[in-house]
């Protein structure tokens, strides 16, 4: 997206529980405008009253942000898990998914174990401001 064509933003009280749902609000909206065919983007906001605003726009044709985003810097795998473990090509799906996940900051603070009865705990690393909870 070179140039955003609307900044959608919504005012939030500073509380941990309505700050989780404004933004799985918030990410509902950018699937719903992904799937109509924009480009989105979160942004960080300078106020508290809205802490984050999303870009909307169209593509010029390249892929820049992922070019930027997700091309380099990019950890690998192996750094989330606890310890290097097997684990089947399923799986691996999975948590190749879970890891591009969005994370504040981009800090993927996720770790995974594969237990020997092949159950996968996952855990958080420094866990201070991770708000685990579903609206």
């Amino acid at each position: 997206m070179k140039k955003a064509l609307a900044f959608l933003h919504a005012e939030v009280k500073q509380v941990p529980d309505e700050l989780v749902c404004y933004g799985f609000q918030r990410e509902e909206i950018v699937i719903g405008l992904t799937r109509m065919g924009f480009d989105t983007c979160w942004q960080a906001s300078a106020t508290n009253k809205a802490p984050v605003r999303i870009l909307l726009g169209k593509s010029a044709g390249e892929n820049a942000f992922a070019e930027m985003f997700f091309k380099k810097g990019r950890k690998p795998l192996d750094s989330f898990l606890v310890r290097r473990e097997r684990f089947t090509p399923e799986l691996k799906e999975v948590l190749e998914a879970a890891i591009l996940a969005p994370s504040a900051l981009n800090r993927q603070p996720w770790r995974f174990e594969i237990r020997s009865d092949e159950r996968l705990l996952i855990s958080v690393k420094n866990p201070k401001g991770v708000a685990l909870k579903v609206c």
